[in-house]
């Protein structure tokens, strides 16, 4: 599903993309478990998927690792796999946000 929030106002849009988005990179994580290459695979195109939808970095953030249930909660991680999948996540991070809001 292609989405564009400043394009897009429809709330019903808005939270089907974010199912979607985080159904898939818990699908995507879930089958990466033990291979760090994967998760950084599984990471980078939530990220990019999420930012090319302009979502916000704190929406990303929290769907990905604070919200009950997050992604990785979805995708069965203990919690040693969900703070190296945290640790992974905050070193890729700071580059693709940079590359899609070269303003900020």
């Amino acid at each position: 599903m292609k989405y564009n929030k400043a394009q897009n106002e429809s709330e019903e849009d808005y939270f089907a993309f974010c199912e979607l988005l985080e159904n898939k990179t818990a699908s995507d994580l879930r089958q990466a478990k033990g291979d760090k290459d994967a998760i950084i695979a599984a990471i980078t195109t939530y990220l990019e998927t999420g930012y090319n939808a302009l979502l916000s970095s704190g929406e990303l953030v929290d769907f990905f690792c604070v919200s009950t249930p997050s992604i990785l909660d979805k995708a069965g991680y203990s919690e040693e796999e969900a703070e190296e999948a945290i640790r992974l996540y905050d070193e890729i991070n700071p580059g693709l946000f940079g590359r899609f809001y070269s303003d900020n």
